[in-house]
């Protein structure tokens, strides 16, 4: 396949630049070639787009082995983005490392710890948020921390492009 695709490029170089027969239409036969292909090609995978061809498609391309082996992803799902933009760029906002200002923080009557607990967050008393109590479980979580009113000296951060600059 290699050889003709370097085939069809020197006769199409040789085409536009000689504008002789003996290029052009060595050229044309094999440009109509490779649209047949292709032509093959997209007509089966529509044939493929069935649920069974979905999923051995879907199944080879994720590292389904055929020994039964799990799949990271099925069919219907999708990448979950929400986990990896919360793992890589929520989490370090108003933590220890890119502390938020003051004005950021809220009550417990706006999130509660369970609401935090999704996003993979907490907050106690050390946080400087208002009316929140320790949470029970802290594993796997990551505080929320906002300096004190009266602190100007540490650096704040209301973005996560703040913070990596």
């Amino acid at each position: 396949m290699g050889i003709f695709g370097l085939l069809l490029a020197f006769f199409g170089c040789a085409t536009g630049k000689k504008k002789n027969f003996c290029f052009a239409i060595p050229y044309g036969i094999m440009s109509f070639i490779v649209t047949v292909i292709f032509l093959i090609i997209a007509i089966s995978a529509f044939f493929f787009s069935s649920q069974d061809g979905q999923t051995a498609f879907f199944n080879t391309a994720c590292g389904l082995n055929a020994a039964g082996g799990q799949a990271s992803k099925t069919v219907t799902s999708t990448l979950n983005l929400q986990a990896k933009y919360t793992k890589y760029v929520d989490q370090p906002i108003c933590s220890e490392y890119c502390q938020c200002p003051f004005v950021a923080r809220f009550f417990e009557s706006a999130l509660s710890q369970q609401d935090l607990n999704v996003w993979g967050r907490y907050v106690d008393s050390g946080s400087n948020a208002n009316g929140y109590s320790a949470p029970t479980k802290t594993d796997g979580l990551v505080k929320l921390q906002f300096v004190t009113q009266t602190d100007t000296s540490t650096a704040t951060y209301t973005s996560y492009k703040e913070c990596y600059t």
